[in-house]
């Protein structure tokens, strides 16, 4: 009995919600449009939401391929672009990070000998 009660929330609020969402289109579209068949408006309704879906997708994944773009090049963050210019702190942590990193960076010569070389 426990592991009935253990149904993956999913498995029973998707089709609940669509339930939902199938009962308001059909109600609106017989209180909107009284002379179009049933059939056609869930078909009308069916087509708008997967626009509605496509149209949500396409602005998450541009944006998010734009960041992963500019981020790969060395962007600090997308959002920067819309500005003349990085924040001066950003660019003194930059500085301060390069005179570091041009120190570390620095290897001792290779020790040849043994090698063959």
């Amino acid at each position: 009995m426990a592991s009935a009660m253990k149904i993956h929330p999913l498995l029973w609020e998707l089709p609940v919600l669509a339930l939902f969402f199938v009962t308001v289109a059909v109600v609106t579209s017989i209180n909107i449009f009284p002379q179009v068949p049933l059939a056609i408006a869930l078909i009308y309704a069916a087509a708008g939401a997967v626009a509605f879906l496509a149209l949500i997708s396409i602005g998450i994944i541009v944006p998010s391929r734009i960041n992963a773009y500019v981020l790969g090049q060395g962007g600090t963050d997308a959002q920067w672009l819309l500005f003349k210019s990085e924040p001066r702190g950003l660019v003194r942590l930059r500085e301060e990070a390069g005179a570091k990193s041009d120190d570390t960076l620095q290897e001792p010569e290779p020790n040849l000998r043994g090698r063959g070389l």
